[in-house]
């Protein structure tokens, strides 16, 4: 197998002390005065709270990074490096695009300003510069564009350049001698074409084109049309960067005008000729595949003298096809528009090893300067991104792909390529032949051999390559028929795509990634990455709450789970990628911000008001999003980007547990952005009967039995050591490989357990002899004792729990809302809870394992204990509630249990404070009883809790945001900020406020963008007491939103504003509470008249609500106890956790027009909980061990470090 990727390992955050200063989460709480002290285990595991609070680089989400080529300026990209690392990024991915504007596509500009070029170089160089000063990683894109290429790859006929198969046939009557030429290709080879500029006499060598791309040096072209035609050999190439160009070629037998055709077809070399009897009457043309008499097949190849095949055909039976086989060069060009000087520039090989050659030494010779890789090296290297495989619908081939056949599948492909015949990219489109009940399996073995090509001859080689720079080869391996799975344990970086793996997948978005990263997992990878969250149609138009649904840019609706018509879910779109074991963010994307004006359709040139828009160069498709300080809402980035910085550091941690490992042989992904696939088979939606029961699991490739000494784990699982799979599924698997039964077979002997659910393999996939052998090998696995046999997948869950395999982490609740995912580190594990559904998931959680369990907040970046739990066994129970669309992370530390906790109670049980007192949260009046560890009980009275009411009253302050002066060109990124005169809103009926598009009266924001701040004043009782804090739920709200109570600032998950925790900020009387609400800028651009935003209704945006504020009350249910160890005080005091209520943080001061603490970087005081387990509790700790030193700590949270002071 692969070697473990280099380059991207998890870096943790050293604090500066003597010793590692990790946040240990040794139980604190004293026990009461009758229990016995509580003695730490000899070994504590540890959660690196500091790291957790802000995390490296390495685990931070990173930007697609558009620019047009070398067309930049270096401030510019020092500057815009800035902006992104002040966001909470943790890198870029370079992705060259065109430059509009005229003239921009010449051969003259590009040889200045294209990929590849000397500038590129300098490009590259000042952004990796700049990028180790600030600690980003810099990703780049392998080719100018995608599918990738090189400037040296310009002509068809170069071998590296992408093969395809094609084929002609004719048919002939029994007895019929033929004697002439081949049938032409159905297929006709590529070609290129330009015209003579300048009339050309007889015997002239030097002709004057009007383009040069496509020709090469020892061509051999068309001149002329009809009967002037001849053919010429091309000797040398003249200058590219003028209007014209000269072509040095043989001399020509004739004269010939100007305006005459030069055409160069794609040599073709000839693989096989064949004849073969057919079954009935055949002609080419006819309806359906033509049907072939096995054992007919003959080889005539040898007798083809030039093209021509003399022949006289046997003369009983039906008629006789002839059919010729060629190779010969796809054509597809590795680029739309212009990018290199030497274009077109054509797509490389994919099957082949001089696909990788070429590539590698281009990038050697060109890109990889000295000085990029030095920078590179300074923060622990890269990747070479490419894209899916986006290779047109050719039939792939490959100048070895006949040999590599017969080597791999065991017999000749000269038998079968009849039934080869056109069947596309993937292998699957009907054939122009049938041999008998061959075809199918022909078919596969020829999908096999692709997928087995382009892992061995093109991504591992690729990753080799990549690793002698010390970077990885970040691959998205799907497009061809591939084995998912296994090419992405060759790739260093295997990564999905939100657009391909979403919507169109009817079992989930979370099957595609589970196949990309069970490859992953086994061959232990620690990155799995995902590009985000590209949707046509959806520019400027998506927000970051809601779900993430097919249709929706297409679909009318009112949209009031999300804000407004026509807006897409861009964190539940994450979510999905990190369910289905993604750790790493590439959103999708951050844009240079100006580029000249081009010269097409006005909005359609990427020149533009609100800055270059590179999609929008290619017409109506206006991708999203455009990520940057053009958007109102990238001062909340840095808040979104940490949230997930946090989630990806735990998705990180150790390694990936999985329940089940289900057997997956299937070669392709069902998609929409690549070419038609084969159809999803022996997957496990998520609305299956197993998934609804909380089991994970990943899809793993038969390679993967291959290893050398594998064997079952000593409880009857598989690949303890990586992926940790209690059992092995077979989901109506038909069909497996002789190989891979075999293996399945020897390990159930083993003892391994196996589940084969509803028909059991009965045919071999391809057409390797054998299937005797295989029912017999089949019949031995099942009638192990470790094997279970099921006739449905509802079964499934029933069957494992009797075996005792239960989910690492099982909901109380049957259904599809939730998908988890587990990773093992040190002792601790980590679960990771995602509510794919649109409503609140309330119910309890039983995780496997024991110790005690913790609660990891990604929006504030506390740890804090559950306060409410049950130990049973080997397993412990929390409550959790889980917002729509949102997720919970849960980590449960082996270690031993305080003295006395609660296990139950009629209200919320908070995390236990640093003294060892449990409290409780009551939403109302009344009576809560709670119950502990130890049997006892108490009951809490609350009375005189102010009521929840609604706030309908509202003073708007609209910052709104349009084109600035001469905002085109090179300027397109300049934006007018007014600030509009305040207005007062009040709610309907129905307690919602009006949208921006309702709002025209005093100030007219029904086509606007921008910020728009709400201010209102809550007026609470004398009653109020210091305990009591409040929930604001903000309803309908489009797009991110930050709060603050009385000039506090408090936290927000912008996937989830229907809880906001306002803390103890409140008192008595009257209270200011301000909502500063980012809107999308769709309605903006759209005003604008760019007519690539013309498609759909404006946006409903703002805070809509209905606005809620739902007072809560913190009550004592447990004391604290006697504390048993009393230090004797001397030196300076120990330091004392503090406690602000709600968010647990003490916020800086702030207004709605900065922020506080954000993009900008500044320092801000470390999040605390104020439990043992979070870093105030340890300090506590610390001051008890230290208190004779005099040393006080400060701990201050910085970008990428933590410091001591």
């Amino acid at each position: 197998m692969p070697q473990p990727i280099r380059g991207r390992q998890r870096r943790t955050v050293a604090l500066a002390a003597a010793a590692t200063f990790s946040v240990l989460l040794t139980p604190l709480l004293a026990a009461p005065a009758t229990a016995e002290p509580i003695t730490p285990p000899a070994t504590t595991p540890v959660i690196d709270a500091a790291a957790f609070a802000d995390p490296p680089a390495s685990v931070r989400p990173m930007f697609r990074w558009w620019m047009p080529l070398a067309y930049t300026e270096d401030s510019v990209l020092r500057e815009q490096l800035d902006q992104i690392a002040a966001s909470g990024a943790g890198g870029v991915e370079v992705a060259p695009f065109i430059v509009a504007g005229e003239g921009n596509q010449s051969n003259a500009f590009l040889a200045e300003y294209g990929w590849g070029t000397p500038a590129w170089a300098h490009k590259m160089e000042v952004i990796t510069e700049k990028a180790a000063e600030l600690g980003l990683i810099v990703d780049q894109n392998l080719g100018p564009h995608y599918p990738p290429t090189v400037p040296t790859l310009n002509s068809f006929n170069q071998p590296e350049a992408e093969q395809q198969l094609i084929f002609g046939w004719s048919a002939h009557a029994p007895g019929e001698t033929i004697a002439g030429a081949l049938p032409a290709p159905l297929t006709a080879p590529p070609s290129v074409a330009t015209k003579l500029t300048e009339a050309a006499t007889a015997g002239q060598t030097s002709l004057t084109v009007s383009s040069l791309g496509g020709f090469a040096v020892g061509d051999v072209v068309t001149l002329g049309a009809d009967g002037s035609a001849e053919k010429v050999t091309v000797t040398a190439l003249g200058d590219r960067l003028g209007a014209t160009g000269t072509l040095t070629v043989t001399p020509v037998s004739a004269d010939h005008a100007a305006d005459a055709p030069l055409v160069n077809v794609a040599e073709t070399t000839r693989l096989r000729t064949v004849i073969a009897q057919c079954e009935a009457d055949c002609a080419p043309g006819s309806e359906g595949p033509a049907a072939l008499v096995p054992g007919t097949i003959l080889d005539v190849t040898d007798k083809v003298v030039d093209g021509q095949l003399d022949y006289t055909f046997p003369t009983d039976g039906n008629r006789w096809a002839v059919i010729d086989f060629q190779q010969t060069a796809s054509g597809l060009v590795g680029q739309r528009g212009g990018y290199t000087a030497t274009q077109p520039n054509y797509v490389v090989d994919h099957l082949g090893r001089g696909g990788v050659d070429i590539q590698a030494d281009f990038w050697d010779e060109n890109i990889l300067t000295d000085a990029v890789k030095a920078n590179l090296d300074k923060v622990g290297g890269g990747a070479i991104f490419e894209d899916s495989l986006e290779l047109g619908e050719s039939q792939k081939w490959t100048w070895s792909f006949l040999e590599q056949f017969e080597e791999r599948r065991g017999y000749d492909a000269t038998e079968v390529l009849p039934a080869l015949a056109g069947i596309g990219i993937q292998g699957s489109h009907e054939a122009a032949f049938e041999i008998g009940d061959i075809g199918d399996k022909a078919r596969e073995d020829y999908r096999e051999t692709v997928s087995d090509l382009f892992i061995d001859e093109y991504v591992t080689p690729m990753q080799s390559w990549a690793q002698t720079h010390g970077l990885d080869f970040r691959v998205q391996a799907y497009g061809l028929p591939t084995s998912t799975s296994h090419a992405s344990s060759a790739a260093g970086i295997p990564e999905g795509e939100s657009l391909n793996f979403g919507s169109p997948n009817p079992l989930g978005a979370e099957q595609n990634y589970r196949a990309v990263s069970g490859g992953a997992h086994l061959a232990g990878k620690d990155v799995v990455s995902v590009e985000c969250c590209a949707v046509f149609f959806g520019g400027y138009r998506s927000g970051m709450a809601g779900p993430n649904i097919g249709g929706q840019f297409s679909d009318s609706g009112e949209g009031s789970v999300l804000g407004g018509k026509y807006s897409q879910g861009l964190l539940d779109s994450v979510y999905k990628s990190y369910a289905g074991g993604v750790n790493q963010l590439v959103w999708h994307g951050f844009a240079y911000p100006d580029a000249p004006t081009g010269v097409g359709i006005a909005g359609r040139d990427g020149g533009t008001w609100p800055g270059y828009q590179p999609w929008d160069i290619f017409g109506a498709l206006n991708v999203n999003d455009v990520f940057g300080p053009r958007q109102a809402n990238w001062e909340d980035m840095t808040g979104v980007n940490d949230a997930l910085a946090r989630t990806q550091y735990v998705l990180r941690e150790g390694q990936a547990k999985l329940d089940l490992g289900v057997y997956y042989e299937d070669l392709g992904l069902k998609g929409s952005s690549v070419s038609g696939q084969q159809a999803e088979q022996h997957m496990l939606g998520t609305n299956s009967a197993t998934s609804s029961a909380g089991y994970t699991y990943d899809y793993f490739a038969p390679q993967f039995l291959a290893e050398e000494g594998l064997a079952p784990d000593a409880d009857g699982g598989l690949f303890g050591d990586r992926s940790g799979y209690k059992a092995v599924v077979l989901n109506d698997q038909r069909t497996i490989s002789l190989d891979g039964a075999r293996s399945l077979r020897d390990l159930a002997k083993q003892g391994l357990r196996v589940y084969v659910v509803g028909q059991a393999p009965s045919e071999l996939t391809g057409a390797e002899p054998g299937a005797e052998e295989l029912a017999t090998v089949v019949a031995e696995l099942l009638a192990q004792p470790s094997v279970t046999q099921l006739a449905t997948e509802a079964e499934l869950p029933s069957a494992l729990g009797g075996d005792s395999i239960t989910p690492a982490a099982a909901p109380s609740g049957q259904g599809s809302a939730l998908g988890f995912v587990r990773r093992a580190a040190d002792g601790v594990t980590y679960d990771f809870v995602y509510n794919r559904s649109g409503e609140a998931v309330q119910q309890t959680l039983t995780l496997a394992g024991t110790g005690r369990p913790y609660q990891l907040d990604p929006w504030s970046g506390e740890v804090t204990p559950v306060g409410e739990f049950t130990q049973d066994g080997d397993s412990v129970t929390v409550s959790i509630d889980v917002a729509a669309h949102d997720t919970a992370i849960f980590a449960l530390v082996d270690e031993t249990q305080p003295g006395t906790h609660a296990v139950a109670s009629d209200a919320q049980v908070l995390a236990p404070a640093a003294d060892g007192s449990v409290s409780v949260r009551a939403t109302g009046d009344g009576a809560f009883r709670t119950e502990f560890s130890d049997g006892t009980s108490t009951t809490t009275e609350v009375s005189g809790l102010a009521p929840a009411q609604g706030l309908t009253a509202w003073s708007l302050a609209a910052q709104t945001w349009g084109p600035g002066p001469d905002s085109t060109g090179m300027t397109a990124s300049k934006t007018l900020k007014t600030d509009q005169q305040a207005i007062e809103i009040t709610a309907d009926a129905d307690g919602k406020l009006p949208s921006w598009l309702e709002i025209s009266a005093d100030v007219d924001l029904s086509s606007a963008s921008g910020l728009g701040t709400y201010s209102t004043t809550v007026t609470l009782p004398d009653t109020w007491k210091k305990t009591d804090g409040a929930y604001l739920g903000l309803g309908d709200v489009l797009d991110t939103a930050q709060v603050w109570v009385n000039g506090q600032q408090v936290t927000v998950n912008q996937a989830d504003r229907s809880r906001i925790d306002l803390g103890q900020h409140l008192e008595p009387g009257d209270n200011s509470v301000v909502v500063r609400v980012a809107t999308t800028m769709f309605n903006a651009v759209k005003a604008t008249g760019d007519s690539n935003y013309q498609t759909a209704e404006n946006q409903r945006t703002g805070l809509m609500g209905p606005i809620t504020l739902t007072p809560y009350r913190d009550t004592v249910a447990l004391a604290a106890p006697e504390p048993t160890v009393s230090p004797e005080p001397t030196g300076e005091p120990t330091p004392q956790p503090t406690s602000t209520g709600g968010t647990g943080t003490t916020a800086p001061t702030a207004s709605p027009g900065n922020g506080g603490s954000g993009a900008d970087g500044q320092d801000g005081d470390l999040a605390t909980t104020g439990v043992d387990g979070s870093l105030a509790g340890f300090l506590a700790l610390l001051g008890v061990v230290l208190a004779g030193t005099g040393t006080a700590f400060l701990i201050k949270k910085r970008r990428g470090r933590a410091t001591i002071e």
